[in-house]
């Protein structure tokens, strides 16, 4: 049974906004964006007007040729331009179909976090998941367009924007190829044995405190070289010559803070073998 999508798409007034038949077969429409529209609708004016030129056209090389051409994407941008006399009943149902595609295509699409962070079976969620609503997602993107012919947002075809993300405390997939890592303060150190964190009346407390501000959660990607657990500490090498400050970290440390010596306080030291 098709989805209520798939209806819609078929309905007599949109159906010959979104395909058209070809050989006796019927073929998506790819429709150009704005700005391509723009662009191509310039190069054949412009070629147009050389071709009209009679001087213009002497310096031209089979102008014959090009005049073909310039048809062929004459009619091209003719064919790939959205309508723009819709019908209230058309733009009705489209907007109609631009919703139901948009709540299918979003239904079990991975999230936020998890393209992120790449848990384990996250590739094969997002292959299953691309597999199953690729023709929506098409749909969708082409509705958009035809829904706004004029528009030139870059994001106007982008479903990024409805990617579904999960509470920052929630899924910190410390398992995956990019795990997420969170911090405790002191005073919630001290006292983290003491409390139930499974009880739903810890987790329900813990929400309303971010939701009135009052606790702050931040969840890094991947971690900072220097942080907390990190495998690598860098060693630091201070000056300390007439209370200097300065101070040269990693393996070549030693070296750097030898040549700051000699040039700045005039202090040369020998290197051991």
């Amino acid at each position: 049974m098709p989805h209520e999508w798939e209806a819609l798409a078929n309905d007599p007034e949109v159906k010959p906004l979104l395909t058209r038949t070809v050989d006796g077969r019927e073929v998506p429409i790819t429709y150009m964006r704005y700005a391509q529209r723009e662009s191509e609708g310039r190069e054949v004016a412009e070629l147009d007007q050389k071709l009209s030129d009679p001087f213009a056209r002497r310096f031209l090389q089979n102008p014959g040729k090009l005049k073909q051409q310039n048809d062929r994407r004459k009619a091209n941008l003719l064919a790939q331009s959205p309508p723009s006399d819709l019908r209230a009943s058309q733009r009705d149902k489209l907007k109609k179909l631009e919703s139901v595609t948009r709540a299918f295509v979003a239904e079990g699409m991975p999230t936020a976090e998890q393209m992120r962070h790449n848990p384990p079976g996250a590739v094969d969620h997002h292959r299953a998941w691309d597999k199953a609503t690729k023709r929506a997602l098409l749909c969708w993107k082409k509705v958009r367009i035809v829904l706004n012919p004029d528009s030139d947002a870059t994001d106007l075809g982008n479903f990024e924007r409805y990617r579904p993300t999960n509470a920052a405390t929630r899924e910190l997939y410390t398992d995956a190829q990019i795990p997420g890592q969170f911090a405790l303060g002191p005073q919630a150190k001290a006292n983290y044995a003491a409390i139930n964190w499974d009880s739903p009346e810890v987790a329900e407390q813990i929400e309303r405190l971010i939701a009135e501000g009052k606790v702050k959660v931040r969840v890094s990607g991947a971690p900072r070289r220097g942080a907390p657990g990190h495998a690598k500490t860098l060693a630091e090498h201070a000056c300390g010559i007439d209370g200097c400050e300065t101070v040269y970290r990693g393996p070549f440390g030693p070296s750097n803070l030898r040549k700051h010596r000699a040039k700045v306080h005039g202090v040369r030291e020998e290197v051991s073998a």
